[in-house]
């Protein structure tokens, strides 16, 4: 009996390394590799963001995943928030599964390794988020609550935001984030296209709080997405840029 309790320890092993790496020693060893300390943390700030269009768009073309793709700049964007769910695209079974079914779907995610949702304003509030389950289904965010609990729910307070990380500081910044944090996000809204035989991916971003895409999604209307190139991270009191 001794003999097969011992079996049982060996496999519990690696669960419990990958427990303590995903838990704690990540964000521990992310943060002094590829962040930098703030002299402040500016948590009690209040949870807005600042949408400025650019007065004339600009281009750049950028090698995703070995594939050419246009970035179309259109505002500067920026956003301090409470974060309720991340998703990631670049690791797991998206990365394993869903981009061998489909070639596209895997240049897609090389462009936009995770989602982030984020609450701001009243919807954010301590004493309210909470109330109010997130979940995502491919890219999508979903959200509900329980009657009795009355959240404040504003749906321009809402937002999912497909990531785009200006390099690879920022993208492992996003690691680190855990549900309820507050973070604050720094770059730009921008359409993309990959340019020839992907080209009709023809991405574009929501620029208002809380706009409404022109298509439905299972016969309901849907809020734009936005696809955030993001050159400036703050989490936990550390900065990736």
């Amino acid at each position: 009996m001794q003999t097969t309790n011992k079996k049982y320890l060996w496999w519990l092993l690696p669960v419990a390394l990958w427990l303590a790496w995903v838990g704690f020693a990540r964000t521990f060893l992310w943060q002094r590799i590829f962040g930098q300390p703030l002299a402040e943390n500016a948590t009690e700030l209040p949870l807005v963001e600042k949408i400025t269009l650019l007065p004339q768009n600009w281009q750049q073309t950028v090698l995703f995943g070995g594939h050419e793709v246009r970035l179309d700049f259109r505002a500067a964007y920026q956003v301090r928030g409470r974060a309720v769910y991340v998703d990631i695209y670049d690791r797991g079974f998206h990365l394993g599964f869903k981009s061998e079914q489909d070639k596209a779907n895997e240049l897609y995610n090389a462009v936009s390794p995770l989602d982030l949702s984020l609450f701001i304003g009243a919807t954010a509030a301590a004493d309210n988020w909470q109330k109010i389950d997130v979940s995502h289904e491919y890219r999508v965010i979903i959200w509900e609550w329980q009657y009795k609990d009355n959240p404040i729910v504003n749906q321009d307070e809402i937002s999912n935001n497909h990531i785009i990380p200006a390099n690879i500081n920022i993208r492992r910044g996003f690691d680190t984030i855990k549900k309820g944090d507050v973070v604050f996000l720094s770059g730009y809204l921008l359409d993309w296209q990959p340019v020839g035989e992907y080209a009709y991916m023809d991405m574009k971003t929501a620029l208002t709080p809380g706009e409404i895409a022109d298509f439905k999604l299972g016969g309901k209307t849907s809020s734009l997405c936005r696809y955030f190139y993001v050159e400036r991270l703050e989490v936990r009191g550390f900065a990736y840029q």
